[in-house]
């Protein structure tokens, strides 16, 4: 298989299918997932996690409307 260079500017769909996660990376992602939920149970205030972005970063986005939890 050939080796995908992420640049940030172009990548295919067949080069996105062939993607697979290490057991590591799986684990990083769920504790990452982790530290979210955690941000928007505790109600805190974090530029686009639980506030919109760009003009709407002074937006507060409830729990009810977030996809965590």
């Amino acid at each position: 298989m050939d080796r995908v260079i992420v640049t940030g500017s172009e990548i295919t769909l067949r080069q996105i299918v062939n993607v697979t996660l290490s057991p590591l990376a799986q684990k990083n992602i769920r504790l990452s997932r982790g530290v979210v939920n955690k941000l928007v149970e505790d109600s805190k205030v974090v530029y686009g996690v639980t506030t919109g972005f760009g003009m709407f970063s002074e937006t507060f986005i409830e729990k009810e409307f977030t996809n965590s939890l």
